[in-house]
């Protein structure tokens, strides 16, 4: 008996000093605050309807639609409201865009989200690439990138508020500093592309780690 008590004394104190091992947070969130949007730049976007409005907060559409028919309905001549006229990112003299998005630290990434609007103006064929920060649009064409995207109007349609959801192929957005987004035409073959917003779904344990670390 008292060998038995014994063993089961070291059993105990060994699973005490075991390491307990952390469980891993399997949510993805939004990482827009990893943006470093100072690095950021877009190549070939209007002078007046640039890049930054792409960080903004993302865009309650039916509530949009509401205020606009109400705003049409009191007033026949009204003028568009900002967030319809100017808040939004678009090309300039063709439908092409290319946008670096600057990361920091690194982190992985699951998802982009790109709301846009729904007149034909959407990013059609997109070619995102990681870690590439001086891509020229030639570039952008031929070489090889990390994932290539084709969006629809039903993609449109599915999603809702005129949001696109891009799932990413994890093995190749696991140590991003930099995404270039190139955006080589759109869904309704118009001369200028137009994007509202767009949001990074990154690692929630990642982010939930470096917070613990800058805390101490």
């Amino acid at each position: 008996m008292k060998r038995e008590h014994a063993t089961t004394l070291e059993l105990d104190e060994n699973v005490a000093d075991a390491p307990v091992k952390k469980p891993k947070l399997l949510c993805k969130i939004d990482v827009g605050d990893w943006v470093v949007r100072d690095a950021c730049q877009c190549l070939n976007e209007s002078t007046t309807h640039r890049f930054p409005a792409l960080f903004r907060p993302f865009v309650d559409t039916t509530a949009e639609k509401s205020e606009t028919i109400e705003r049409k309905a009191t007033d026949s001549e009204a003028e568009p409201s900002k967030s319809e006229e100017d808040d939004y990112l678009e090309s300039n003299v063709d439908e092409q865009l290319l946008l670096l998005v600057k990361f920091t630290p690194r982190l992985k990434l699951h998802e982009i989200h790109l709301q846009v609007f729904d007149d034909g103006s959407a990013p059609k064929n997109v070619r995102l690439f990681v870690n590439e920060p001086h891509l020229s649009f030639e570039d952008a064409g031929d070489a090889i990138p990390a994932q290539t995207v084709t969006l629809t109007e039903e993609d449109l349609v599915k999603e809702g508020n005129n949001v696109l959801k891009i799932p990413l192929k994890l093995i190749k957005f696991q140590k991003v500093d930099t995404v270039s987004v190139f955006v080589e035409d759109n869904m309704g073959g118009k001369e200028r592309t137009r994007i509202r917003r767009i949001r990074f779904i990154g690692d929630a344990y990642q982010k939930v780690m470096i917070d613990l670390t800058n805390d101490k």
